[in-house]
């Protein structure tokens, strides 16, 4: 009689081929106990693969270092707290009108002797040099004032020849706003203007030209820098109405990306522990999955065309959701990015029509009133805004334990419209008279939200500034430290 033929095939199972067959007495207990080493080690892989990858996820939190990178943050701040434990602020309330009207011509004669009377009596620090007193003050007044007009309401009557003079009144408001919209464009296209905001009831639009940033863009990441000749337009929040209307008047435009945060315990970091603690959880719902091989990851080339996917069916206003949303990814920003010219004039162009109710495809019903105009500097028909001291007071620091200090603490609270640069400067020539302190800045959420997700700041703004005095370099330079405090 023949031998029998041994008519096994052997199987390429990652699992089974690891676990000992030669042993036929092996129980039940150790077979799970050799299923589980190869579970763990099956993890181990798939975190070297993930290692592996090419494109990692970014830090969650960016790193800023100067006062430049305040430019970074496009969001306009409603209100501005100092704090200082080197002099008071009661200055602020004694800026002359001739400052908050920002009349520079005016610096002369009874004007100037004004002003250097009020540097004398509350910043004598200041009067070594007069000509730069009056210019600093000049710099400081600017950054507490901004130009406005508000929106009218738009008539639901057309405008005839038997109209009454209030509807004739409510169109030539209508018609001196259409007349500041479209300055503020031609202005900046001058280089007259380097930013303005377009505020509405459901969202908001800040246009940057020459004088705005720098910032780092997350799409090249690269230093970018609008001007007069390729400005940048950042619209915020968008809905699925005002997106589909762009589309089908051809403007195009960028929607955020997809950033992947940094997980709190990422594969690479599991040690065997971890991983066997998953493998029991997995257990309490079957044991039978642990002769399942683990899934291979999609290669990467696979990953990026379904987030190319992705971001193009948000960009035609499709609301799609994935897996790794619920976790791993950052809420995503509604936010519009318009880069050069040909796209914002666009932009621009189809919004003032769609705001005077001039029929477009797929526009969205137009609000009652017309949205806000705000710059740092003069517009057509636009008035002048100072920024309204709330409270300017000086206290007892608080030492340890909460018990109050030997320092004295200044204290003052601005409320107003603070552009990005704005901000900066008036941090910057706080310099000169106080060696440091502390900035707190609010924004208005509504309009805010996500408005950052095109530079470094990503789903970030900035709350907080500290700046204060380093030891002085080679060649006498006074060297500066600031830290910073991101909210989401």
């Amino acid at each position: 009689m023949a031998a029998p033929i041994d008519l096994s095939v052997a199987y390429a199972d990652p699992i089974s081929s690891q676990v000992p067959t030669d042993d036929r007495a092996l129980d039940s207990s150790k077979s799970f106990e050799a299923a589980e080493k190869s579970r763990v080690r099956q993890l181990e892989r798939a975190a070297e693969r993930e290692r592996q990858k090419v494109t990692r996820s970014t830090k969650s939190t960016p790193s800023l270092q100067s006062s430049e990178d305040l430019s970074g943050d496009l969001s306009i701040k409603t209100s501005i707290r100092l704090t200082t434990t080197h002099g008071p602020f009661a200055w602020l309330r004694r800026l002359p009108a001739v400052l908050r009207s920002q009349a520079g011509d005016a610096m002369k004669g009874p004007a100037r002797e004004l002003v250097l009377a009020m540097c004398k009596d509350s910043l004598p620090k200041l009067m070594t040099d007069p000509d730069k007193a009056l210019l600093w003050m000049e710099r400081i007044a600017n950054c507490l004032t901004w130009h406005q007009l508000e929106g009218p309401s738009v008539p639901t009557a057309p405008l005839s020849s038997g109209a009454s003079l209030e509807e004739r009144l409510a169109w030539r408001r209508v018609e001196e706003w259409d007349e500041a919209f479209r300055s503020l464009h031609a202005l900046l296209r001058q280089g007259l203007v380097s930013t303005y905001a377009i505020v509405s009831e459901r969202f908001a639009v800040i246009v940057l030209g020459q004088g705005s940033g720098p910032w780092i863009s997350t799409r090249s990441s690269e230093t970018q820098r609008p001007t007069y000749a390729a400005p940048c337009a950042v619209l915020c929040p968008s809905v699925d109405e005002l997106r589909r209307m762009l589309q089908e008047n051809h403007v195009s435009f960028e929607v955020a990306e997809i950033t992947r945060q940094e997980d709190p315990a990422p594969p690479s970091e599991l040690t065997s522990e971890e991983s066997r603690q998953t493998l029991q959880q997995q257990e309490e719902g079957g044991k039978t999955q642990l002769a399942v091989p683990f899934a291979a990851e999609p290669p990467a080339s696979s990953m990026e065309q379904i987030r190319s996917d992705l971001r193009e069916l948000r960009r035609i206003g499709e609301k799609v959701v994935t897996p790794d949303e619920q976790g791993r990814i950052t809420p995503l920003s509604s936010a519009l990015w318009f880069e050069g010219a040909w796209r914002v004039h666009g932009l621009l162009d189809v919004l003032r029509q769609h705001f005077l109710a001039a029929p477009l495809p797929g526009a969205p019903p137009s609000a009652v009133r017309l949205p806000r105009l705000v710059a740092p500097t003069t517009f057509c028909h636009a008035s002048v805004k100072c920024a309204e001291v709330l409270k300017t007071q000086t206290f007892k620091a608080s030492g340890p334990s909460g018990m109050p200090g030997d320092k004295m603490q200044h204290l003052a609270e601005l409320s107003g419209n603070f552009f990005p640069g704005q901000v900066r400067r008036l941090l910057e020539l706080l310099r000169v008279l106080l060696p440091s302190f502390e900035c707190n800045l609010v924004t208005e959420q509504r309009h805010c939200v996500g408005i950052n997700a095109f530079t470094q700041l990503g789903m970030h703004h900035v709350e907080v500034v500290k700046c204060e005095s380093a030891e002085v370099g080679l060649g006498g330079t006074l060297g500066w430290k600031w830290e910073f405090k991101l909210g989401a």
